[in-house]
């Protein structure tokens, strides 16, 4: 997959073990900064219930029939930095910078450190089909059944 850095601040995403299928991406709080004239900061602080958007410092070109993801690495939920929308969805046709909408779910103010990471990126192969609207849907056991239906 090709990788355009942003800036000069920027970090490539990495893979950090043979088994990992998540690219670590790195926080860029460059992110809407003017380059030639401002100084990227080492710290952001995020105020209890903050939601704010981040760049990871990256465009891509995802590959045909596929899509990335963006999600939490598995200590950031816990640290309690989530994205605002669960996950985020990039299109293979998309060119931007790609964003992470934060959001501090802490009753603390939370640090957010350039070059850390905090999110990883997973490229997933996709389908799309044409949409068809009909009357009436094929019957299965499980019917409308929803939450819960299946049992505990």
């Amino acid at each position: 997959m090709r990788i355009k850095l942003m800036r000069p601040s920027s970090k490539m995403p990495v893979l950090k073990t043979d088994g990992a299928v998540g690219y670590d991406c790195f926080i860029d709080l460059g992110y809407g900064l003017n380059p030639a004239t401002d100084t990227v900061p080492d710290n952001y602080y995020m105020q209890p219930g903050e939601k704010h958007k981040f760049g990871l410092g990256f465009a891509s070109e995802v590959p045909a029939s596929h899509a990335g993801l963006v999600l939490p690495r598995s200590g950031t939920g816990s640290d309690g930095i989530h994205l605002a929308n669960v996950v985020a969805v990039i299109d293979r046709d998309y060119r931007g910078e790609w964003i992470c909408n934060v959001h501090n779910t802490t009753k603390d103010q939370l640090r957010i450190k350039h070059g850390e990471r905090y999110f990883q990126m997973v490229i997933v192969p996709v389908y799309t089909m044409p949409l068809e609207v009909v009357e009436e849907l094929s019957e299965t056991a499980r019917g409308a059944g929803g939450f819960g239906s299946t049992g505990k």
